[in-house]
């Protein structure tokens, strides 16, 4: 229910600050997406895209965080601000692509450094995910056992009024 009226309440960027903000969940979701955009963005600029469409169309997706920083990260590198500036100045974007974004005008080596960093967020992704698995499993053997808890105690509560009842 959360979720329905999240949707309709909240603005894109907020709710997805909001996930972002959940310890083990948002982290993963957050670097997934920046590989993602670090992988497409790599690929957009080897096959010649001007930066800043690179940048913006890199930047399309379905993390409204990734999506509103890649584009104020298009405006500034249109109205001739150097990118690596232009990450510093932006607090969504993560610190670590500002090196990579001071190669910009290196061709290749540009390229292959934002690939790089796609992985690196790929393997953090998974690292997230191992700490999720651990996280979440109690959390679930916790719940279920809760509801099974709850469900039998419900089950024979009548029945025991029932038999104090009779006797």
């Amino acid at each position: 229910v959360t979720m329905v009226t999240s949707r309709w309440c909240l603005p894109d960027r907020v709710r997805g600050q909001i996930v972002g903000c959940i310890p083990v969940i948002g982290m993963l979701q957050r670097y997934v997406a920046w590989a993602r955009f670090c992988r497409l963005l790599a690929i957009l600029v080897e096959g010649e895209t001007p930066l800043p469409e690179a940048v913006r169309l890199a930047g399309a997706g379905r993390d409204a965080v990734v999506v509103h920083s890649s584009r104020e990260l298009a405006d500034c590198i249109a109205h001739g601000v150097s990118p690596d500036d232009a990450i510093a100045d932006l607090p969504e974007f993560p610190q670590t692509l500002a090196p990579v974004f001071r190669w910009h005008n290196r061709g290749p080596a540009f390229t292959e450094a934002l690939a790089a960093m796609a992985d690196v967020y790929k393997a953090r992704s998974r690292g997230q995910l191992r700490v999720a698995t651990v996280v979440c499993e109690p959390v679930v053997i916790a719940f279920t056992a809760l509801v099974a808890g709850v469900t039998i105690i419900s089950l024979f509560a009548p029945m025991t009024r029932l038999l104090e009842a009779l006797s």
